[in-house]
C-alpha cells in the first residue's frame, strides 16, 4: 500500500506470538510464509515472535519481502529482525486497522485473545464489505472444531459465514486465495 510505503501484494499472517520453533502452530505458520513467498506474496505482521517471526523468518528465507507493524502499547522494545519495512504504530487498534488496510487478504492461524481479536475485525470488515471483501482464510486442522463450537453457542448468522474460509495447510488456503481474487476479477480491495 504506497500510502504507508508498501507497495505490491500482502497477506497478512496472524497467530499466536507466544509459540516457540518446533511446535506446530510455528511450523504452520512457518510453511505459510514459505508458500505465501515462493507464490510472490509479501508477508505482514504484527512484528513479534511466535507465529509472526516463523512465517517472517520463512518467507525472508524464500526470497520474500516482509513488512511489521509493533504497536508502542505493548511496551515491548524487541520485535523479530526480519522485516524489510517496520511500520510502527501508537495504539492497538490502529495496529489492527493498519494490518487490515496494507493487506489484500489475511492468513488466521490458532492464537489466544489478539489473534481472536484481529480475526473478528478482519471478519466483520469483510461482513460490511460484501462481495467487495479481502478474503480471510483460517489455516491449519483446529479450525473446523473451533468453528463448530461457534457455530452451535454464538449467534452469528448462517449467512455471515460465507465471509471466512477454512484451510487445512498453507497449499489449501494459497489456492483459496487465488480463488478468491479470481472470482473478484482481479480488482483491487478496499
Amino acid at each position: 500500500m504506497e500510502g504507508l510505503g508498501l507497495e505490491g501484494r500482502w497477506i497478512a499472517v496472524m497467530g499466536s506470538g507466544q509459540v516457540e520453533p518446533g511446535h506446530p502452530v510455528y511450523r504452520l505458520a512457518e510453511a505459510c510464509g514459505r508458500v505465501l513467498a515462493e507464490a510472490g506474496w509479501g508477508v505482514v505482521t504484527g512484528g513479534y515472535f511466535g507465529v509472526m517471526e516463523a512465517a517472517s523468518r520463512a518467507a525472508r528465507a524464500a526470497g520474500g519481502r516482509v513488512a511489521s507493524i509493533p504497536c508502542r502499547e505493548f511496551r515491548r522494545d524487541r520485535i523479530h529482525p526480519y522485516a524489510d519495512t517496520v511500520l510502527w504504530t501508537d495504539r492497538y487498534e490502529d495496529r489492527i486497522r493498519t494490518l487490515c488496510e496494507v493487506a489484500h487478504g489475511y492468513w488466521v492461524l490458532p492464537g489466544g485473545i489478539g489473534t481472536m481479536a484481529e480475526l473478528f475485525y478482519t471478519w466483520s470488515m469483510a461482513q460490511l464489505r460484501y462481495p467487495r471483501h479481502k478474503p480471510v482464510i483460517l489455516v491449519g486442522p483446529q479450525w473446523p472444531a473451533i468453528l463448530e463450537g461457534w457455530r452451535q453457542h454464538l449467534l452469528i448468522p448462517e449467512g455471515d459465514w460465507r465471509y471466512i474460509q477454512w484451510a487445512t495447510d498453507p497449499t489449501e488456503a494459497l489456492t483459496l486465495l487465488e480463488r478468491h481474487l479470481r472470482d473478484a476479477s482481479g480488482d483491487s480491495f478496499g
